[in-house]
């Protein structure tokens, strides 16, 4: 239920309320995604929690030893929410069941676990001054924000349960390894001196460390090959995996291990893949001119300052951009403003953000005072967004050369049958580079009066292509002037496009089970864009549903069609997709 009349320019305590609201229906699966990174800048933050004083507390019994963070220790598969609903929104809650449709199924409230009416239809309603809308939970949300900016959701899923991936049963065998030396180890360790055992005591000890390790090894991998049988198989919820678990690896097993292993499976998914226009701004994006896939933040250097930390030089400033609107703000590196060491607002009150903390593996974290976190690798793109603990998602980008095209866009043949000798080998001396997407082709010439030896084109300043350079083994690679790198085969045919380091192309978003993989085309310039968006679950094959885009001879989005290859059904509920065509 979000308000469907909000002011542009109305008070913005309502848009922190609208967009506290929001984060809350997102965490429980309602596409709103667009709707958070549109009005999340508008809230006023200065009383927030986030405006601490420091971030961690030094140990009140070991000096130099400082606590960061909070862990809870206890484990609830269902991980269910904490919102508090205010008088407003009970009465408008209230309001929404009286009216709804009677056709309307009925669903089970992820608050109080109680059956309550869900709608299969869009409605509105009045309460007092205030009009609402009501939409089913699944269905496709668009709109545009106060800059003009237009959204739309393609694929919006939610996916909740436990699966026994490749990666969670290589965790589940670390826990289980770990809580065997454990209990072996634990009361031979407890009130033991390490600093007053003896040579020989010690020797002893680390013998029986290794007999352990590996015993606990051995019994762990038996575990762990009945467990294979569960691989990739979901489960609906806890009673259902329990289930399972005593059928392959026994009651007392089970008993013993189940909440180690339901700790690695479980998974909850709210997965949403979202595009933006942005009026007046017709470069080429993901989607074609002018559309863009939402990849809200990046962050870069701010001017040419340097300081050394921890025996590294860093820059003294970090611009964190909003991509969307491109603001930026600008935070200064500090060793003060909290324990741990970061880039900080330079008036914390004023801001959103809290700080950005660098990583021990070189990567960065923001973190603002909406509870959110956004992580970023260390040449300063998202690679995370964190919404909270079951609401992470993951950017994956496409990595040196990637055939992830729909069709190969180039292919490389000799032109005539005119020779050259070139270190004691015959070499054509003309190359025609087809492109195999818009038509037409290009001839570049042999010459080794450069620093490379290789063809280029007859006229650089019309062509698109600056070299193709010819590989010792006797393969192509053809670079043209966005700074993308064409690999061909001996017999040139094409292999993969590598992209520069400073323009990274997004190769998937994931999160929990559910993956949103990209397939590739190329504009008549050359530019990437996004041919098709595949959503699969886990590691199945083919995927289950895909969403087609297709594109004008200027490179203009003008149609977007999805398909379902199998069922794709998430625990009952479907995936949402657009599915109109654009015109």
């Amino acid at each position: 239920e979000i308000s469907s009349k909000y002011p542009v320019y109305g008070e913005l305590f309502d848009y922190a309320k609208m967009v506290s609201l929001a984060k809350y229906l997102k965490e429980q699966g309602v596409p709103l995604f667009w709707f958070l990174m549109a009005n999340k800048d508008l809230v006023i933050t200065e009383d927030s929690p986030g405006t601490v004083d420091a971030l961690a507390k030094g140990s009140d019994y070991y000096r130099n030893l400082y606590i960061m963070g909070g862990v809870d220790l206890s484990f609830d598969v269902r991980r269910e929410g904490n919102y508090v609903y205010d008088t407003e929104a009970v009465k408008a809650i209230h309001e929404a069941l009286s009216q709804r449709p009677s056709s309307s199924p009925k669903i089970t409230s992820i608050s109080d676990g109680k059956a309550i009416p869900a709608t299969s239809e869009p409605f509105s309603f009045n309460l007092g001054k205030d009009s609402y809308s009501v939409i089913p939970q699944h269905t496709l949300t668009s709109g545009k924000d106060r800059y003009g900016v237009r959204y739309q959701t393609d694929i919006a899923l939610r996916g909740t349960g436990l699966q026994l991936t490749d990666q969670a049963l290589e965790m589940t065998k670390y826990k289980i390894i770990r809580w065997e030396m454990a209990m072996e180890l634990n009361p031979t360790l407890q009130g033991k001196d390490m600093n007053k055992l003896s040579e020989s005591e010690i020797d002893a000890l680390n013998k029986k460390i290794k007999e352990t390790r590996e015993q606990a090894e051995a019994k762990t991998e038996r575990i762990c090959e009945k467990l294979k049988s569960l691989s990739n198989k979901r489960y609906r919820n806890e009673k259902e995996f329990a289930k399972a678990l005593e059928e392959n690896i026994g009651k007392e097993q089970t008993d013993k291990f189940k909440r180690l292993i339901m700790e690695s499976a479980y998974y909850d998914t709210k997965l949403e893949l979202v595009r933006y226009y942005k009026p007046g701004q017709q470069h080429s994006g993901e989607f074609g001119k002018g559309w863009h896939l939402l990849v809200p933040y990046r962050i870069n250097p701010s001017g040419s300052g340097k300081r050394e930390f921890l025996n590294v030089m860093i820059p003294e400033k970090i611009a964190v951009v909003n991509v969307i609107t491109g603001e930026e703000e600008i935070l200064a590196f500090s060793t003060d403003r909290y324990t741990i060491a970061g880039y900080v607002p330079e008036k914390i009150e004023s801001s959103q953000v809290i700080g950005l903390f660098i990583m021990s593996d070189a990567s960065y974290r923001l973190a603002d005072k909406l509870g959110n976190e956004f992580w970023f690798n260390g040449a300063g793109y998202l690679t995370d967004m964190v919404f909270s603990e079951d609401h992470h998602i993951r950017f994956e980008y496409l990595k040196s050369f990637t055939d992830a095209f729909d069709k190969a866009p180039y292919r490389v043949t000799a032109d005539g049958t005119e020779r050259i000798e070139f270190l004691n080998v015959s070499l054509p001396k003309k190359m025609e580079v087809k492109n195999l997407l818009h038509g037409g082709s290009e001839i570049l010439v042999f010459s080794d009066k450069g620093d490379i030896a290789g063809y280029f084109p007859g006229d650089h300043e019309k062509s698109r292509f600056k070299i193709l350079a010819l590989m010792s083994n006797a393969s192509f690679r053809l670079l043209d002037k966005n700074g993308h790198e064409m690999a061909f085969t001996p017999s040139g045919d094409f292999e993969g496009i590598a992209f520069p380091d400073d323009r990274p192309i997004v190769s998937s978003l994931s999160q929990g089970n559910q993956k949103i993989s990209f397939r590739y085309t190329l504009d008549e310039s050359g530019a990437p864009m996004i041919a098709s968006a595949d959503l699969s679950e886990g590691s199945a094959l083919p995927p289950n549903y895909v969403v087609h885009y297709q594109y004008d001879d200027e490179g203009r989005l003008y149609s977007v069609k999805g398909s379902y290859t199998k069922e794709a059904m998430i625990y009952g509920q479907p995936v949402s997709v657009m599915a109109a065509e654009l015109k």
